[in-house]
C-alpha cells in the first residue's frame, strides 16, 4: 500500500516536542515523501499551533478531564469517535512506548482500517528493556527499583498490564528502537513472549539540519569556537545530576573556561547553586544559568560557540540533545547511558563516564581545562559522524527503506 496520509497519536504535543522525534518524523515525513502528516492530541494538553511545518495539529476535546490518562485514553468518547471516522484515511498510525493506551489505540485503528499501517517507536533505553523483560516474567519487585513508585508500578504492570502489552505487540506492524544495542537485545530475545525480529528496524533520532539551514546558520570553524562547556535540560531533575558538574568542577582550574546551564531550573538547584557561589567565590562569573531558552535559534548558538557538551544523567532513553550537540562538532562528555556510546564512536570521539562518577568527570575536565584533548581533531569527527548517520533526513529516508524492505519480505510493497 501507499502511504499517504500519517498520524501520531499523543496525549498532548508540547513546544519541545515539536523539535524532537515526535514532531521531526513527521515534518520529515512531509517534506520528503509529500505524505499529509498530523499530531493527533488533547486540545487541553496541546501547546503546538495549528500547523508546524506543513503538519497539522488535530485538537481533540478532552471529555476525560480530572480521570486519570489511562482512562482519558481509551474511555474518552471523542478520541475514540475520531479514530472510528478517519482511520480508513490514515494509511500509518504512529505510537510511542508500550502502554495500556496505545494498546486501545491500536485496537481501535486495525479495527475499523485492517489495511492499516501501525508503526510503534518504542524510545526504549536498556534500563527500560530490563523492566519490561521483568513484567513479562512477571517479577512483582526487583532490587534495581530505587523507589515505592517504582516497585508498585512494576507490581502493576506485572499483574494487569502484561496481556496488553503482548497485544500490543502483535498487533503493531512496525517497531523502531533508537540504539544497536537494544536492536540486538530485541532481536535475539523478542518483547513479551514476542519474536519481533520480523517487525523490527533501527530508527535513531537526529538533529534538524534542514531547520538548522533554514535559520541561516553555518557551522563555526573550530578557531572560532568558544571555551564554553554545556549542560542542557531540567536543571536540577534528580536523573539529571547537574549537581554532578558543579562538583567536577570544583576540583578543577577552570582557566578562562565557562560553564552554562541551559533549561528551566528547579528552584532547589537553584538554592544549591547559590549556596555552592558562594562557598567558591572563584567560579561566580564562570558557571551560569540561563534558564529556559525557548528560541531554537538563541539555543543553536549556544551549541555553535561551544567546544564542549555534557550529559550527566542517571539514565536516558536517548538523550537528544547529544545529536544536537554533535551536529555542532561539540566534545562531548556523558554518562553510559542513551544514545552516549552511538554518538562517542564508543568513547572514540567523546568521553563516556559512569553514572554518578564525579572524580571520573573531573578528571576529563581537568584534561580539556589543560588542552590535553585534541578538540580540533574531535570537532571535525563529530561533524563528519553527524552528517553519516544522526541528520532527520537520513534517518527517515533510511527507515522508509527499511519499512519497504519489511514489506517487501511479507510479499507486500508501500507503492
Amino acid at each position: 500500500m501507499q502511504i499517504k496520509r500519517a498520524a501520531v497519536f499523543v496525549l498532548g504535543v508540547s513546544w519541545e516536542m515539536l523539535y524532537k522525534d515526535t514532531g521531526m518524523i513527521m515534518v520529515y515525513l512531509h517534506s520528503l515523501f509529500g505524505i499529509e502528516c498530523m499530531f493527533v492530541n488533547y486540545s487541553d494538553f496541546s501547546q503546538a499551533p495549528d500547523e508546524f511545518r506543513g503538519v497539522k495539529n488535530i485538537k481533540i476535546p478532552n471529555e476525560s478531564r480530572g480521570l486519570t490518562r489511562l482512562v482519558s485514553y481509551f474511555r474518552n468518547r471523542n478520541i475514540r469517535k475520531y479514530i472510528r471516522e478517519n482511520s480508513k484515511s490514515i494509511d500509518m498510525l504512529i505510537l510511542y512506548h508500550i502502554t495500556v493506551p496505545n494498546y486501545w489505540i491500536a485496537r481501535e485503528y486495525k479495527k475499523n482500517n485492517p489495511a492499516g499501517k501501525v508503526l510503534l517507536k518504542l524510545d526504549m533505553s536498556e534500563m527500560a528493556y530490563r523492566k519490561h523483560e521483568l513484567c513479562g516474567k512477571r517479577v512483582l519487585f526487583s532490587g534495581k527499583n530505587k523507589s515505592l513508585r517504582e516497585h508498585l508500578d512494576q507490581l502493576r504492570n506485572s499483574v494487569f498490564h502484561v496481556s496488553k502489552y503482548r497485544a500490543l505487540i502483535k498487533t503493531v506492524d512496525y517497531i523502531s528502537v533508537e540504539t544497536s544495542r537494544v536492536m540486538d537485545l530485541l532481536g535475539t530475545h523478542g518483547l513479551y513472549a514476542n519474536q519481533i525480529s520480523d517487525k523490527l528496524f533501527l530508527l535513531p533520532n537526529g538533529a534538524d539540519d534542514a531547520g538548522i539551514t533554514e535559520m541561516g546558520f553555518q557551522i563555526m570553524p573550530y578557531g572560532k569556537k568558544e571555551n564554553i562547556i554545556l549542560n542542557i535540560g531540567r536543571i536540577g531533575d534528580p536523573n539529571k545530576n547537574c549537581e554532578m558538574l558543579l562538583q567536577a568542577a570544583g576540583q578543577t582550574d577552570m582557566k578562562d573556561w565557562k560553564i552554562i546551564f541551559i533549561g528551566e531550573i528547579d528552584p532547589c538547584f537553584r538554592e544549591f547553586y547559590d549556596y555552592w557561589i558562594e562557598a567558591n567565590p572563584d567560579y561566580n562569573g564562570k558557571i551560569i544559568l540561563t534558564g529556559a531558552v525557548r528560541d531554537k535559534k538563541i539555543l543553536y548558538d549556544y551549541y555553535n560557540r561551544a567546544k564542549v557538551f555534557t550529559m550527566t544523567s542517571y539514565r536516558e532513553s536517548y538523550g537528544i540533545v547529544l545529536v544536537e550537540a554533535l551536529y555542532f562538532g561539540n566534545y562531548i562528555i556523558s554518562t553510559d547511558t542513551g544514545a552516549s556510546r552511538e554518538v562517542t564512536a564508543d568513547g572514540t570521539i567523546g568521553c563516556i563516564i559512569p553514572p554518578g562518577d564525579t572524580g571520573a568527570l573531573a578528571s576529563e575536565l581537568k584534561k580539556v581545562f589543560a588542552g590535553q584533548v585534541r578538540l580540533e581533531e574531535k570537532y571535525e569527527r563529530s561533524i563528519e559522524l553527524s552528517r553519516e548517520k544522526f541528520i532527520w533526513e537520513k534517518i527517515i529516508r533510511n527507515g522508509m527503506e527499511q519499512i519497504a524492505e519489511i514489506e517487501s519480505r511479507r510479499g507486500g510493497s508501500l507503492s
